[in-house]
C-alpha cells in the first residue's frame, strides 16, 4: 500500500509564494480568495472546473420519493458530499499510470518472457517486451515506466538504464539487468551507470522474482520522491571521467538545482577524478573509477572510489583538527588538504584544497582510495537556463562509436 502524505495550508501556501514569487501574506490571500470563490458556488449548486485539474460538484441534495400510498415525499440528505472528476493535465497523468509498464528488454523470445508476464500479469501488472533500448525509450511516454528488466546482450541497454537514472522523475523505477556469471570479473570499456540490481547466470527464478518483486514494492510504497541515487562506473581515460562530470551535472540540472551549485560541484568532481587516476591508478586508464550521488532534499553527497592502494591521510587530519578522517572548509583545514597533497605526492597546486572551495565537508574512507564529498543542497528556487541545459545534454550524449 502507497504510503500517503499529507499536504496541509502551510505547504501550499509555501508552493504557491515560490510559483507565483509571492509573498507568504499575497500567497495566503490568493489562497483564500480561491477557496472561498469555489465554496460559494457550489453552495449555490453550480459545477466547478479548476483549471486542467478537477471539476468539482455537491451531491446528496433534498430529493422526491414515491411511497408505498403512491404519494411522494419530499426527503432532506442524510449526508452531502463533494464529487471530484479529473480534467485535463490531471486525467492525462491518471490515464498514463493505467499504461505503466515492466519493461522486459532481450532480443529473443524466450521462456523467461513468458514466466515474467505469468507472475507480473497475474498480479495486474503490464509486461511490455521490447528488443533493444532505443524502442524502449521511443515507448517511455506512452508507457511510463514501473520496472525494467534488461538482458545483457540487448543493445541499448546502457542508453536506458542512463537516461533512466540520471532523469530525476524516473530514477527510482527499480532496474534488474541479467548478466552471465563471467561478466562479474570483466572491467568496464565505458561509461556505465550501474542497474539497481544485477543478477548473474544461472539464478533460480524465485530468486529473480523476490529481487524484482521487492523493488517494485518498494518504489510503490516509497514516500522518497526527492531523493536521487545514481552509481557511475568508469574507465580512468580522460575523455571518461570528463563524461562522467558532465553527466553527474546534467543531472543535477534535470533536479532544477541552480547553475552555480551544480559548476561548483562539477569543479570538485573533476579534481577528485583527477586525483583518482594520478595517485589511486598511476595514470592507468583501464582502471575503474566508481563514482556514487546521492541527492535528498538537504545535501549533496559524491563518493569516488578507485581501485589503488590507498594513503594514510589519518595524521595530517588529525594535526589539523583532532578529528581523524574528516575535515570541512576553513583556514586550518586548508592546511591539512595541503599536507595530504604532499603525503600523496601531488607536486601541483590544488588538488584536495581547491576541493575545499566548492564542497561543504571531505571525508575518507579508512583505507585512503575512496573520497566523499558532501555539500548542502540550496533551496529550489532557481530556474534552470534551457538553453545551458539542452547543450550540456548534447555534451554528455554516448559516443555511437
Amino acid at each position: 500500500m502507497a504510503i500517503k502524505t499529507r499536504v496541509g495550508t502551510r505547504e501550499l501556501i509555501g508552493e504557491i509564494a515560490r510559483r507565483l514569487d509571492l509573498t507568504p501574506r499575497e500567497a495566503r490571500a490568493y489562497l483564500k480568495a480561491v477557496c472561498a470563490t469555489v465554496r460559494e458556488l457550489l453552495r449555490e449548486g453550480h459545477t466547478v472546473e479548476l483549471g486542467d485539474l478537477l471539476s468539482l460538484s455537491l451531491r446528496g441534495g433534498p430529493e422526491m420519493r414515491e411511497d408505498e400510498s403512491g404519494g411522494f415525499s419530499a426527503y432532506a440528505p442524510v449526508q452531502r458530499t463533494i464529487a471530484a472528476e479529473p480534467l485535463g493535465g490531471l486525467k492525462d497523468d491518471l490515464d498514463l499510470s493505467c499504461q505503466a509498464a515492466i519493461y522486459y528488454i532481450a532480443h529473443d523470445d524466450g521462456a523467461f518472457k513468458d514466466l515474467l508476464s505469468d507472475h507480473f500479469g497475474r498480479r495486474g501488472w503490464q509486461v511490455l517486451h521490447v528488443r533493444n533500448g532505443m524502442e524502449a525509450l521511443s515507448r517511455l511516454d506512452r508507457h511510463p515506466p514501473v520496472a525494467c528488466v534488461f538482458e545483457h546482450n540487448a543493445e541499448g541497454w546502457r542508453e536506458l538504464v542512463r537516461e533512466l537514472k540520471c532523469d530525476p522523475k524516473t530514477n527510482r523505477v527499480p532496474i534488474v539487468g541479467v548478466f552471465p556469471e563471467v561478466a562479474k570479473d570483466e572491467p568496464v570499456d565505458t561509461l556505465t551507470v550501474l542497474p539497481d540490481d544485477i543478477l548473474y547466470e544461472p539464478f533460480d527464478f524465485v530468486d529473480f522474482i523476490r529481487t524484482a518483486g521487492s523493488g517494485l514494492a518498494d518504489r510503490v510504497a516509497s514516500s522518497e520522491h526527492d531523493v536521487t541515487e545514481l552509481e557511475v562506473h568508469t574507465p580512468g581515460g580522460k575523455r571518461e571521467r570528463r563524461e562522467a562530470r558532465l553527466m553527474i551535472e546534467e543531472t543535477l540540472f534535470r533536479a532544477k538545482l541552480p547553475e552555480g551549485f551544480c559548476r561548483d560541484v562539477g569543479l570538485a568532481l573533476k579534481d577528485a577524478l583527477d586525483n583518482a587516476y594520478r595517485h589511486g591508478h598511476q595514470n592507468i586508464e583501464c582502471c575503474t573509477i566508481t563514482v556514487r550521488m546521492i541527492l535528498d532534499p538537504h545535501r549533496l553527497v559524491l563518493a569516488i572510489r578507485d581501485t589503488g592502494e590507498g594513503f594514510d591521510h589519518a595524521a595530517a587530519v588529525a594535526a589539523a583538527r583532532g578529528s581523524k578522517g574528516r575535515f570541512g572548509a576553513s583556514d586550518p583545514l586548508n592546511r591539512a588538504a595541503a599536507a595530504l597533497k604532499t603525503r600523496r605526492g601531488d607536486a601541483d597546486e590544488g588538488g584536495l584544497a581547491r576541493i575545499l572551495d566548492h564542497v561543504s565537508r571531505i571525508d575518507f574512507n579508512r583505507k585512503g582510495n575512496e573520497i566523499v564529498l558532501t555539500k548542502s543542497r540550496p533551496e529550489p528556487n532557481t530556474q534552470i537556463d534551457e538553453d545551458t541545459a539542452t547543450s550540456l545534454k548534447k555534451l554528455t550524449k554516448p559516443d555511437s562509436r
